[in-house]
């Protein structure tokens, strides 16, 4: 499993274990979400749940089924969002599975967040955590297999 990001010494990390889905549309656009007050992000969830409630979930979410799952990379990355006044240390260890949808789906998600439909180029710059625009340049780089 390859790791980005640097793990600071004398910091307690939380570990996540989770599933990363880059979901493209016909046009080659992957759907990224725009969390209010965070940034752009991949969509994700908790991999404590089962691989096929996973992608249930997220397909509800965005409002389409997902097809031809399959698995493309294990990334590992520490990294440190700050939650209120609160500084947490994560250190995730994610599935990235890329998934398609044969029609662009709702403009938000369940939860309010914005769902933006992008070349992963255009929007690799503006991902909120550095470990998500590694995988985009994977993505980039070596395409989808």
């Amino acid at each position: 499993m390859k790791y980005v990001g640097r793990k600071e010494k004398n910091k307690t990390y939380e570990v996540r274990k989770a599933i990363y889905v880059l979901i493209f549309n016909d046009n080659n656009e992957i759907v990224v979400l725009n969390v209010k007050n965070f940034g752009y992000i991949l969509p994700c969830e908790n991999k404590d749940l089962p691989k096929d409630e996973i992608f249930k979930k997220i397909s509800e979410e965005i409002g389409h089924e997902l097809r031809d799952i399959k698995l493309q990379d294990k990334i590992g990355a520490y990294y440190h969002i700050k939650v209120d006044s609160e500084i947490i240390y994560c250190d995730v260890k994610a599935d990235v599975y890329v998934a398609k949808v044969y029609e662009s789906g709702n403009d938000e998600t369940i939860d309010g967040h914005e769902i933006i439909w992008k070349k992963p180029e255009a929007i690799y710059e503006k991902m909120a955590l550095d470990f998500q625009r590694d995988i985009l340049e994977t993505i980039i780089r070596q395409g989808v297999s």
